[in-house]
């Protein structure tokens, strides 16, 4: 299936927002139980040009996932991306774990394993993602990933 229009947009806000490129080291996922809790951890919001707002949550546990809107072929739809995360220094890696697109009319499913497909590739599915972060205060950041992409986040209000 040819991938193309919103889709490719979903694939590069998928890469923008998750902050990711391919990059070297390990991430197990977890942290030890002796470090500091991380400023990560909670829900932060971001967008990529031209796509939406995106959501992105770090639990202590370890576990990560990023969910965002987006319209192909003029419907709704949800992305959801799930992995692990992990902190060294300044540096963040992450394993995406999993996608699943959901929202699309039963005439247009058949889309979904194709945007599925299209945003593994996009991430770097099973492969460590590294991402540069810097604080400004405690409620934003920027990261900036292996193919110097920077994206800013700001902690999301409850």
């Amino acid at each position: 299936m040819r991938i193309t229009g919103s889709l490719s947009v979903l694939i590069l806000a998928s890469v923008l927002v998750c902050g990711c490129g391919k990059g070297g080291g390990s991430g197990s996922g977890s942290e030890s139980a002796s470090a500091p809790p991380s400023k990560l951890v909670g829900d932060w919001d971001t967008s990529a040009p031209g796509v939406g707002a995106a959501t992105v949550s770090y639990a202590a546990d370890g576990t990560m996932s990023t969910s965002g809107a987006f319209t192909p072929a003029g419907k709704d739809a949800k992305l959801v991306i799930t992995g692990t995360w992990k902190e060294d220094g300044d540096k963040v890696h992450m394993v995406y774990t999993d996608v699943k697109c959901t929202g699309l009319p039963p005439a247009l499913q058949a889309k979904e394993k194709a945007i599925e497909d299209a945003a593994k590739t996009g991430v770097g599915m099973g492969n460590d993602n590294v991402m540069i972060v810097k604080f400004d205060g405690d409620d934003t950041f920027t990261s900036t990933d292996a193919k110097g992409v920077t994206s800013k986040f700001t902690r999301k209000v409850k």
